[in-house]
């Protein structure tokens, strides 16, 4: 490869990945990775790595949450390029942020240390640096390199990125173009709002970087999902208990809001209102009827009859769909049973704890968590810790979780690289193992993966025929010497190494003809 790829992130679903080219310097995403409980991590991109960073692209608004970090605490200096409703998803998320941690005390490890989370000005002044785009829209950043978004069909105006070239080659004297495609948080389901997933994507690059691929089973899984999710709020209404969704009021919470207040008019409860709790939520739902443009041909085609594109905006007018900075307002307000949608998914950030606290006195209620992107099988211990402060007598609440994960899945990615022409795709370090596993077992597309690797760490098992498979690595210094051990002793195996000093401070390593690699 003519460049370097390094991932900064420890988790495959908060992506940040540095990318040289010769002579740029390209981040992909810069996410905040969830590192416990009440606490964050920056990525690892360090005072030099900043200063060296020409351009940042970002894909969605859920992978920029730690760009203030980066604009505003660091020596950094280079352009921010996405689109107009990642920006202002991006902002509101972060405000949201800022309000929900504004009592935890240095929250973010960050350049080594426990830090304060950013505030309010650095939010502002962060995306005040952040240039807009339209999907397809060119940007000649020099004459060396040009990119372009394209939709991912992931949320409204989520984006892969084509990255064009120039590769010098100096000893020769040539100058050949190579193109790079990124592609992060992307999907084809038919349940969201988003414009569809742009295949353009595909054609005619040199190199395809993956991120973010579910193990789900596709479109019948979410299907599944979806009917076990009303299943269980119709179950609970007609029981008059109350249902609690902690999720975050943007992306697929505006469809979960229209698809159960349809199910209560199917039940013979559609009188009864729904309430998103968020100090961004009533700014959130307002902004995204407004970026119609935005969303598929089929919402699209109501702003020509002066239609709101989501049908929550019916709800609103009606009185049907209210919302609060604070779940105290609902009791004072309301009466139940109560349908809440309330941040933090996480339910351990915001009022989610006050709210279950306040439940405990009403009729059996259920709590449906539906966030694939955190682990609910321990919530309960949690909750009832005696140093928790949401601690409380769970016996009448029911848990349930139905994870939503609408990224592509491995048969959906196996489907794009077989229509695809690209030689080369690039998975991260932390990607599943169960998809790099099933990968590898595909013979026709096992000698177009590159892997780029911190460490690696499982097994890798891949079936070769009769010509020999030239895989390339891109791996620290202890595992390549390790490889080389392993391989030494095997007459169909070759490796070469050599260690590359600066940013990368990795080991390219070229490994030809082989059946098996145990760590």
């Amino acid at each position: 490869m003519d460049f370097s790829v390094q991932n900064l992130s420890n988790n495959e679903n908060e992506p940040c990945i540095y990318l040289s080219l010769q002579s740029n310097n390209v981040l992909l995403d810069c996410s905040l990775q969830r590192f416990s409980k009440k606490l964050f991590k920056t990525p690892n991109f360090t005072q030099q790595i900043s200063k060296e960073i020409d351009f940042v692209l970002i894909t969605n608004y859920n992978h920029l949450l730690a760009l203030p970090f980066l604009t505003e605490f660091t020596d950094f200096n280079g352009k921010i390029f996405a689109t107009e409703p990642v920006a202002e998803f991006g902002k509101l998320m972060m405000l949201e942020l800022v309000t929900l941690m504004k009592e935890e005390q240095n929250p973010v490890f960050f350049e080594g240390k426990f830090t304060s989370f950013y505030d309010v000005h650095d939010v502002e002044s962060c995306v005040s640096k952040i240039k807009r785009l339209h999907f397809s829209e060119n940007v000649q950043f020099n004459d060396k390199i040009s990119f372009t978004p394209l939709s991912s069909g992931f949320s409204l105006g989520s984006s892969n990125w084509i990255i064009n070239y120039l590769n010098l080659q100096v000893r020769v004297s040539t100058i050949s173009e190579h193109s790079i495609s990124y592609m992060s948080n992307s999907s084809f389901s038919e349940f969201g709002h988003a414009s569809a997933f742009e295949q353009n994507l595909l054609n005619n690059n040199d190199y395809f970087i993956f991120n973010n691929i579910s193990v789900n089973d596709g479109q019948s899984r979410i299907k599944k999902t979806l009917e076990q999710i009303c299943s269980a709020t119709s179950k609970t209404i007609q029981d008059k208990g109350n249902v609690i969704f902690p999720i975050s009021p943007f992306g697929y919470a505006y469809d979960l809001i229209n698809l159960i207040s349809t199910q209560l008019e199917t039940i013979g409860f559609g009188h009864i209102p729904i309430h998103v709790v968020s100090p961004v939520a009533k700014f959130s739902f307002h902004m995204a009827n407004i970026f119609g443009e935005w969303m598929n041909k089929n919402l699209q085609n109501n702003l020509y009859f002066s239609k709101k594109p989501l049908k929550y905006g019916n709800l609103i007018e009606n009185g049907l769909l209210h919302f609060h900075e604070e779940a105290s307002t609902i009791f004072a307000n309301f009466q139940g049973p109560f349908i809440i949608f309330i941040t933090h998914p996480s339910l351990e950030l915001g009022e989610a704890g006050i709210l279950l606290q306040e439940l405990r006195y009403h009729r059996a209620s259920s709590v449906i968590c539906t966030d694939s992107n955190y682990n609910y099988q321990n919530l309960g211990i949690y909750l009832n810790q005696p140093n928790n402060s949401t601690n409380f007598n769970m016996e009448k609440i029911k848990f349930f979780e139905f994870n939503l994960n609408f990224c592509l899945t491995v048969d959906e990615l196996f489907n794009l690289i077989s229509i695809s022409n690209t030689k080369n795709f690039i998975f991260p370090n932390n990607i599943n193992p169960k998809i790099l596993k099933t990968l590898s077992e595909q013979q026709n597309i096992i000698n177009k993966v590159h892997y780029f690797s911190e460490e690696l760490g499982f097994k890798l098992d891949f079936k070769i025929d009769k010509s020999l498979i030239n895989l390339n690595f891109w791996i620290n210094e202890k595992t390549a010497v390790k490889l080389k051990s392993i391989c030494s002793n095997s007459s169909n195996v070759k490796v070469d190494g050599n260690f590359e000093l600066g940013l990368n401070l990795k080991n390219y390593i070229n490994i030809k003809g082989f059946n098996k690699i145990q760590r």
